[in-house]
């Protein structure tokens, strides 16, 4: 076999290296086009507050399409990509992607693909009436800053600096992955600010707890619904230099997530241009994470649906089991507001109650009743 000359590899020069650079931003449309944020007299800005309504603890938007009209969307850095249900699916007429899409004076770069998907069950579970789902796709050339505790949703064209305190690094990937430190064990956990609990694992067994996982809830997803488990982690949930101290951890379907119930009290930022995170408190001072306090809760496994609340399963000694509840029985009001919400402000999780309830019940043996439930703490 004959012997072929070893070959020095050379750096390019630096106009080569200049052309290249430029090839790549126009194939990517990233570094030449700043994203296009104006306010309210149509100036470009470098930061804008968002049209978004808190609902619970989740962000609704108002988001304009294609000249369509405005469409009720959820936020939702956990969806890869867009979701819309038949309702808009029907104002947009045969689309293949999403152009010309605005969230307030944002523009969003598109084109956006999307996938249609029944929303009532996800839109019944927050208390409104959803179009579709805007996807993480929808902020790749901004960073966002999910702020809780104003109720706001902000965008930038500043990127995150690399380094500093409560800066991560962040997978640059279809959705926001950050490598945690779980009881010891690397984990890329994505952020999700559409789960509303605050850890859940695929592998929840696998991991060190404290007691065995009790079921808790049902799930509410686009797929379907299903048993929800919890327990408390035997060891903390470590990334960059934050540590939570023994969280409570639930299953998941696929993967591990970090939800809303763990980041309310921050102000969590994503920039996924530089593959950075970044955590703070309100006030711009550390995070500073303590244990939770325990998981209480009615004791109520079902689904909110168009008539109520149908209850399938009734946890043991828990308050609904004491105040008599049975599978079969439909919650049609809560301390007298009737189910289901179709607003923000009625929305209300069955699921993590804290203060006792009345609650109108049309009986599986028959009849109408009130009955007072007080909520039992079922994860210490």
């Amino acid at each position: 076999m004959p012997i072929r000359p070893r070959t020095r590899l050379r750096a390019a020069p630096p106009f080569a290296r200049a052309i290249a650079l430029a090839v790549g931003c126009l194939a990517v449309q990233a570094c030449t086009r700043p994203p296009d944020l104006r306010d309210g007299e149509g100036r470009a800005v470098t930061e804008l507050v968002l049209p978004a309504e808190r609902c619970g603890d989740h962000f609704v938007a108002d988001v304009e399409i294609g000249g369509a009209g405005t469409f009720r969307m959820l936020l939702d850095t956990g969806t890869p990509r867009t979701l819309l249900d038949d309702r808009a699916l029907a104002r947009l007429g045969p689309v293949d992607e999403l152009d010309d899409v605005r969230i307030g004076g944002f523009r969003v770069r598109g084109p956006l693909v999307y996938r249609r998907a029944d929303l009532d069950a996800v839109g019944r579970g927050i208390g409104v009436r959803l179009d579709g789902i805007l996807g993480y796709h929808a902020f790749r050339d901004v960073a966002q800053s999910w702020d809780w505790s104003a109720g706001e949703v902000r965008v930038s064209s500043e990127r995150l600096p690399r380094a500093g305190p409560g800066v991560v690094g962040m997978a640059r990937h279809d959705r926001p992955i950050v490598r945690m430190d779980v009881a010891g064990r690397r984990t890329p956990v994505m952020i999700d600010t559409g789960l509303s609990g605050a850890f859940s694992f695929a592998e929840l067994d696998r991991l060190p707890l404290e007691d065995d996982p009790v079921v808790v809830e049902m799930r509410v997803r686009v797929d379907g619904t299903g048993p929800v488990r919890m327990a408390r982690l035997s060891g903390d949930v470590a990334f960059g230099d934050i540590v939570v101290p023994r969280p409570l951890v639930r299953d998941a379907v696929e993967g591990s997530l970090m939800g809303i119930a763990a980041m309310r009290a921050w102000v969590v930022e994503l920039d996924p241009r530089v593959g950075r995170a970044r955590f703070r408190a309100p006030d711009g001072s550390p995070v500073r994470p303590v244990p939770p306090d325990g998981f209480a809760t009615l004791g109520l496994l079902g689904a909110l649906r168009s008539d109520g609340f149908a209850v399938s399963g009734v946890l043991p000694e828990s308050g609904a089991a004491r105040a008599g509840l049975v599978p079969g029985d439909r919650i049609v009001a809560i301390d007298g507001a009737p189910l289901p919400a179709r607003n923000c402000a009625e929305a209300f999780a069955l699921s993590s109650a804290v203060d006792p309830v009345e609650l109108t019940v049309e009986r599986m043996s028959g009849g109408v009743r009130r009955i007072r439930v007080v909520p039992t703490v079922v994860v210490p």
